[in-house]
Protein backbone atom coordinates (compact mmCIF):
# COMPACT_ATOMS: atom_id res chain seq x y z
CA UNK A 1 0.00 0.00 0.00
CA UNK A 2 2.75 2.61 0.55
CA UNK A 3 4.09 1.90 -2.52
CA UNK A 4 0.86 2.80 -4.41
CA UNK A 5 0.59 5.94 -2.16
CA UNK A 6 4.50 7.30 -3.32
CA UNK A 7 3.29 6.15 -6.83
CA UNK A 8 -0.08 8.14 -6.60
CA UNK A 9 1.77 11.15 -5.13
CA UNK A 10 4.56 11.36 -7.70
CA UNK A 11 1.82 11.37 -10.18
CA UNK A 12 0.18 14.06 -8.35
CA UNK A 13 3.45 16.25 -8.39
CA UNK A 14 4.08 15.58 -11.70
CA UNK A 15 0.27 16.77 -12.80
CA UNK A 16 0.68 20.03 -10.52
CA UNK A 17 4.57 20.78 -11.71
CA UNK A 18 4.29 21.05 -15.04
CA UNK A 19 1.59 23.52 -15.95
CA UNK A 20 3.13 25.42 -13.32
CA UNK A 21 6.72 25.49 -15.06
CA UNK A 22 4.57 26.05 -18.02
CA UNK A 23 3.17 28.72 -17.07
CA UNK A 24 6.08 30.46 -14.89
CA UNK A 25 8.42 30.12 -18.40
CA UNK A 26 5.10 31.32 -20.53
CA UNK A 27 5.45 34.74 -18.08
CA UNK A 28 9.44 35.27 -18.80
CA UNK A 29 8.64 34.63 -22.89
CA UNK A 30 11.19 31.34 -22.68
CA UNK A 31 10.25 28.91 -25.59
CA UNK A 32 9.43 25.30 -24.55
CA UNK A 33 12.22 24.21 -26.94
CA UNK A 34 14.43 25.51 -24.34
CA UNK A 35 13.62 24.20 -21.49
CA UNK A 36 11.06 21.73 -22.96
CA UNK A 37 13.63 18.73 -22.22
CA UNK A 38 14.91 19.52 -19.47
CA UNK A 39 11.05 19.69 -17.96
CA UNK A 40 10.87 15.97 -19.70
CA UNK A 41 14.04 14.40 -17.96
CA UNK A 42 12.01 15.60 -14.47
CA UNK A 43 9.26 13.60 -15.36
CA UNK A 44 11.32 10.72 -16.30
CA UNK A 45 13.07 10.68 -13.29
CA UNK A 46 10.28 11.01 -11.37
CA UNK A 47 8.66 8.48 -12.52
CA UNK A 48 12.10 6.61 -12.42
CA UNK A 49 12.34 7.25 -8.74
CA UNK A 50 8.54 5.51 -8.13
CA UNK A 51 8.77 3.00 -10.25
CA UNK A 52 12.19 1.25 -9.32
CA UNK A 53 12.70 -0.83 -6.51
CA UNK A 54 14.28 0.93 -3.50
CA UNK A 55 16.73 -1.96 -2.46
CA UNK A 56 18.16 -3.25 -4.91
CA UNK A 57 18.64 -7.50 -4.67
CA UNK A 58 23.09 -7.71 -4.76
CA UNK A 59 23.95 -11.01 -5.84
CA UNK A 60 27.52 -10.70 -4.18
CA UNK A 61 26.00 -10.98 -0.89
CA UNK A 62 24.03 -14.15 -1.40
CA UNK A 63 25.53 -17.08 0.43
CA UNK A 64 26.33 -20.35 -2.04
CA UNK A 65 25.29 -23.25 -0.42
Amino acid sequence: MEYLTFLLCTIILIIITVPVAIIIFEFFDIKFEAYGNYLMWFISLALFNAILPVKQKNIFDEKRP
